[in-house]
């Protein structure tokens, strides 16, 4: 039997704790550069268009400061934000895409001591629409957007609320974002809430530990081989991780997470116009990190 091979994205390692998959989970201001390498374990799918076969998945994520600015009580940040992946799954049906898929974007963002918000223009296709740009037009570009309340409820307590569009569930759309911030004191801060939790901890000056749980799904633009079909492709799952970072010289950070990824799914169309959905065994999976 001549089995297909699709080559797709995963998303970014738990968005909270250090990698920032979306503009729902805000990184930090000081940040310059962000690479990030993901693997995962080879895991099992099955469904309809599946023999129970394995399913393999990587991915590099890039994150570049352009511009950067503090006024009036605020800081604002733009950044260029690049997600290239793949995952490969054999099965007994023709796939949408080439194989490849990107996430390329700008992000602006504002903090400031009551608000957080985002804005993050991004085209999410597979890499042949890349490649032959006649294809593209503004529809592919998805707006992700994030408006965040700040409300202190004493020392060390405060409590965050708003709306978020992100496509970490597997399709770019509204949802409420709140969480309940604790930080007993500066070497500790406990985040719970939806869609991201997170704790993390100073074990000394330079050595940081933290666990975090988000969704890791995506939504991309596919594009068949002849760039003649085009679909929708997602990717559902959650993640929980833990990490470690070690503070380096020059405001460096090398950081190593593990986790497992859980309710994991793919949805696209093969033949176009028949939705199909796939199911994916959990997997444990591993993350290296550098920023400064």
């Amino acid at each position: 039997m001549n089995l297909p091979r699709l080559f797709g994205s995963i998303a970014c390692a738990a968005a909270c704790s250090a990698g920032g998959a979306s503009v729902c989970a805000p990184t930090g201001v000081s940040e310059r550069v962000f690479v990030g390498l993901s693997r995962v374990q080879e895991a099992v799918a099955y469904g309809p268009a599946v023999d129970a076969v394995s399913v393999e998945e990587s991915e590099l994520r890039v994150r570049l400061r352009s511009w950067q600015n503090a006024s009036a009580g605020a800081e604002q940040v733009v950044r260029l934000v690049h997600d290239y992946g793949a995952h490969r799954i054999d099965a007994h049906v023709p796939m949408p895409t080439n194989g490849h898929l990107h996430r390329l974007g700008f992000e602006w963002r504002r903090h400031s001591p009551n608000w957080e918000m985002a804005v993050a223009p991004t085209l999410a296709a597979s890499s042949n629409a890349g490649r032959h740009p006649q294809v593209l037009d503004a529809s592919m570009v998805d707006w992700h957007v994030s408006v965040r309340r700040i409300e202190p409820l004493g020392p060390g307590l405060a409590v965050l609320f708003g709306i978020c569009r992100d496509g970490r569930k597997g399709e770019v759309r509204v949802q409420p974002s709140a969480a309940i911030r604790w930080q007993p004191h500066a070497g500790t801060e406990v985040l719970l809430g939806y869609p991201d939790s997170r704790v993390h901890h100073r074990l000394s000056p330079a050595l940081r530990v933290g666990l975090a749980l988000s969704p890791s799904g995506g939504a991309w633009h596919a594009f068949d081989r002849e760039l003649k079909n085009q679909t929708q492709f997602a990717r559902r799952g959650w993640r929980l991780e833990a990490d470690l970072a070690l503070d380096l010289p020059a405001r460096q950070q090398a950081a190593v997470a593990i986790g497992i990824e859980r309710q994991r799914a793919l949805e696209f169309d093969s033949p176009p116009g028949t939705r199909m959905s796939v199911d994916v065994a959990q997997a444990t999976y591993l993350t290296l990190r550098w920023r400064r």
